[in-house]
């Protein structure tokens, strides 16, 4: 990586300080991404700033201090882990017919272990992805500095925007979204703006100065 000072825009300034008010690593990881996703001379600079997104919204809960379970589980890991069960069950059950690629007869014990594995594997899909979202609402709860509720629709619109930004930067850190400069800066700024939204909410600044003007024209 070419040697440069990166100029910080105002509101990159701002978000890296309050993440460095959390920890310091979290703004080591966004400065990181920054650094790299300007640095022209790097051909892979965009997958390497993804990388250290992705990582920053995945160390966020543990910097919380909340106990995260499901967004560290993935699809991928269980399909693998299907895979397995299934070619063991091809490979040794007298059920299947592999001339014909059906299956026929009872049901042995390897193709009920395989069903059985079946039914555990929907059973945590089922689980699994309203409680990714239900866990990325606490984090986003987390940094709400406010104690308002949200009505439920704003809350599932404010954790899908989290998980589509998370989602953009896993496929483009694992080369498998190729994205132009524009594109990429785009959903930096989204991630940007997402997490000034938390740590600097504009609507109590805009609470302040309807307060402010009332009392003067009260005043009047």
């Amino acid at each position: 990586m070419s040697d440069f000072k990166l100029q910080l825009l105002p509101h990159q300034r701002a978000l890296l300080k309050a993440l460095e008010t959390k920890d310091k690593a979290l703004g080591s990881m966004y400065y990181g991404a920054l650094k790299v996703m300007n640095d022209n001379g790097n051909p892979d600079r965009f997958a390497l700033a993804a990388h250290s997104i992705r990582e920053l919204m995945e160390k966020l809960p543990y910097y919380l201090e909340l106990r995260l379970k499901a967004t560290k589980e993935t699809l991928k890991e269980k399909v693998r882990q299907l895979e397995s069960a299934w070619s063991i069950c091809c490979e040794n059950s007298t059920c299947y017919d592999p001339t014909e690629l059906c299956w026929k007869g009872r049901i042995n014990g390897h193709l009920k272990k395989f069903l059985q594995a079946l039914g555990k594997f929907f059973s945590w899909f089922e689980e699994h992805h309203p409680r990714r979202k239900e866990e990325i609402s606490r984090i986003l709860k987390e940094l709400d500095p406010s104690d308002w509720p949200l009505p439920k629709p704003i809350e599932e619109l404010k954790v899908e925007e989290w998980d589509r930004i998370r989602t953009f930067f896993i496929d483009v850190a694992h080369h498998r979204k190729n994205v132009e400069p524009k594109e990429f800066n785009s959903w930096v700024h989204a991630f940007e703006r997402l997490m000034l939204n938390y740590f600097y909410p504009k609507t109590f600044d805009d609470f302040q100065a309807i307060d402010a003007i009332i009392v003067r024209v009260e005043g009047e």
